[in-house]
């Protein structure tokens, strides 16, 4: 056990891309470094970098001309300067990790990692080995869900009780609940009935091709299904839904700025996103679930997925069979048909979520285990 007084956060994942994992990083850095510790981050620069960062929190940017090849020299080298004891590395997933088993060669070295999904999931061989001399080097490995814990168990990739399982969090000051926004209505041309929503990058693993087949056996009448987001399964869910002939019911909203994603949330009535396990892509926990939690609106989520934490079955949403388009549609029904009961869910979701997953909360249980297995 040791006080760390400087983290420094090794991602590939960082603004300007988008998504969990840079979400991930963008709340832990702001929020530990409240708590007390220096923050640095490192990561690969991109074209067009201006200079400019979202935060006066250093980062030092590299070189992401051929990132492949070249990413863990970097990494090393930008890394070792900051090698002290009161030192710890966190990484935002396995491959940045790689680096610190050299630099486990000057005096093992505090590093944490992070794995979210899809990334406890490799298919070949080679980085299997490399993957599991990674965690293995790690003082411990932070898992996002009790459902990456058990991915990572059932590969045999890391011993258990290296785990823990930190789950991700929200920002409840970007996300809560106002009531339906007017303005948000006119804008998307939402319908006066009951309203559907999902919202995310449209790929395979979330399910949106499900709860269109959904759409087909739902009971709820004057039902509206908004697809928010893009993709590279967006033709493909377009196609789906004029072979089934949804196009009246189910509606493409495409890109959604930040500034209308809290609106959007509060002018629906339930989210869907029933995630499944494909062969090398998982949903690892889903903070999709908790914005809409925070702004009261419960989920139907898919069970084999990190769902399993972010929703809690029958009280906050309804997990299914996620390639079950009949049991997907019997969840929505239920919900639809039983106004009070959905928003009783709702109001659970949000209070959980605020009492439970607050980034800071969050970030609190991250610092805390680095100081608890340092050494």
């Amino acid at each position: 056990m040791g006080r760390i007084n400087r983290i420094v956060i090794v991602t590939q994942d960082y603004f300007p891309t988008t998504g969990g994992i840079t979400t991930w990083c963008d709340e832990l850095a702001v929020n530990l470094r409240k708590l007390g510790p220096e923050l640095t981050i490192i990561t690969k620069s991109f074209d067009g970098y201006d200079g400019r960062e979202r935060t006066d929190i250093p980062v030092i940017r590299l070189n992401h001309k051929r990132w492949k090849n070249n990413k863990y020299k970097l990494i090393l080298g930008a890394a070792r300067p900051y090698s002290a004891p009161d030192t710890a590395f966190l990484c935002a997933n396995w491959k940045m990790a790689v680096p610190f088993k050299t630099m486990s060669l000057f005096g093992r070295q505090n590093v944490f990692t992070a794995v979210h999904g899809m990334d406890a999931l490799e298919g070949r061989f080679i980085n299997r080995i490399i993957q599991k001399q990674a965690l293995k080097n790690s003082r411990a490995v932070i898992a996002v869900s009790s459902y990456t814990k058990k991915l990572l168990t059932e590969m045999n990739t890391v011993p258990e009780f290296m785990i823990k399982v930190i789950n991700n969090g929200v920002d409840t000051k970007k996300f809560f609940h106002t009531g339906t926004n007017d303005k948000i209505v006119k804008k998307y041309g939402l319908h006066d009935g009951p309203r559907l929503l999902s919202l995310g990058r449209l790929v395979k693993r979330k399910g949106f091709d499900m709860t269109i087949r959904a759409m087909k056996h739902t009971k709820s009448h004057g039902l509206k299904y908004y697809i928010a987001g893009t993709g590279k399964f967006e033709k493909d869910l377009k196609k789906l839904v004029k072979k089934e002939g949804l196009e009246s019911k189910v509606i493409f909203l495409g890109f959604i700025p930040d500034q209308d994603i809290n609106g959007l949330y509060n002018s629906v009535d339930l989210l869907s996103m029933p995630s499944r396990r494909l062969p090398l892509d998982v949903e690892g926990f889903g903070i999709t679930y908790l914005e809409a939690a925070a702004c009261g609106i419960p989920s139907v989520a898919g069970k084999d997925s990190g769902a399993v934490d972010a929703v809690l079955d029958g009280e906050t949403g309804l997990l299914v069979n996620p390639e079950s388009p009949e049991e997907i549609a019997a969840a929505i029904d239920r919900l639809f048909s039983d106004a009070e009961s959905r928003r009783a869910m709702g109001e659970k979701a949000m209070v959980r979520v605020q009492s439970e997953f607050t980034w800071e909360m969050i970030s609190s249980q991250v610092y805390n285990l680095m100081e608890e297995f340092s050494g």
